[in-house]
C-alpha cells in the first residue's frame, strides 16, 4: 500500500536524495524537475494562487513530492550498471517517467500521454488524501483505511487536466464538479458555486 511516510522516509535528509523546494517562476503553482542524479527541485511560484489555503498548498506540495519520488525510481534504476542505461536518457520528468510507465502499462483508455499521473491515480490518491486529512485534523489516518471524501476530492483535484482524471471523472459524471469545486475553493480561498447543489467552501486555513 502506498504511504506518504514511506515516500518522505526515502527522500529524507538522511538519504542520498536531495529534494529542494524553492520559490521560482513555474508553469503552474508548483512543478518538479530533475537537476541531476538524486537531486530534484520543486519550484513553487509565489505569485500564483496567493489566496490559496494552507490545505491547497499542502495538496500541491505532496503531489510534487510524489513526482520527485518517481524520479528517484528512475535514478535508482540507472544506478545499477546491469540495467539498460539507455532506457531513460532524457532529463525532463515527463519523458523519464513516461518511459517507466510505458513499460508498466500498455497504452489504453486514451491515457498513453501523461501515464505518470496514471501511476499516481492508481496507487497514491488515497495516500495523498490520508496525509491531507492528518495535516488538517491533526489525527493520524491508518494506512489502508479510507480517508474522508473531502480529502480524496482534493487529491483527485490535483490530477485535474490530466487524461486519467477525465477517464475517471468524464464530463457528466456526478462527482466531477464536486471534485473540481472542492479543489478550486481551496485554491482560491473562497466559496465556489454558492447557493447551488455544487457549493463548496474552503476548510483550510488562510495562508498568510
Amino acid at each position: 500500500t502506498a504511504d506518504i511516510a514511506n515516500v518522505l522516509a526515502k527522500l529524507g535528509a538522511s538519504s542520498l536524495y536531495t529534494v529542494n523546494m524553492v520559490m521560482k517562476p513555474a508553469n503552474t503553482y508548483a512543478e518538479t524537475q530533475r537537476i541531476s542524479k538524486y537531486n530534484y527541485e520543486i519550484r513553487v511560484d509565489r505569485d500564483r494562487y496567493t489566496d490559496g489555503t494552507k490545505l491547497f498548498k499542502a495538496t500541491a506540495l505532496i503531489h510534487e513530492i510524489i513526482h520527485a519520488y518517481f524520479l528517484s525510481i528512475v535514478d535508482d534504476y540507472k544506478s545499477n550498471p546491469n540495467n539498460n542505461q539507455n532506457l531513460y536518457n532524457l532529463n525532463s520528468f515527463p519523458s523519464l517517467f513516461q518511459a517507466y510507465c510505458d513499460k508498466k502499462y500498455p497504452p489504453a483508455l486514451g491515457v498513453s500521454q501523461n501515464l505518470h499521473h496514471l501511476e499516481m491515480a492508481n496507487y497514491y490518491v488515497d495516500a495523498i488524501a490520508r496525509a491531507l486529512q492528518e495535516y488538517q485534523t491533526g489525527i493520524p489516518v491508518a494506512t489502508g483505511s479510507s480517508p474522508q471524501q473531502i480529502y480524496s476530492d482534493l487529491a483527485w483535484g490535483g490530477l485535474n487536466g490530466t487524461p486519467v482524471f477525465d477517464v475517471n471523472y468524464p464530463v457528466g459524471n456526478p462527482n466531477r464538479q464536486r471534485i473540481l469545486n472542492r479543489y478550486t475553493c481551496e485554491q482560491n480561498g473562497t466559496p465556489i458555486a454558492a447557493g447551488t447543489s455544487n457549493e463548496q467552501r474552503p476548510i483550510g486555513k488562510p495562508c498568510n
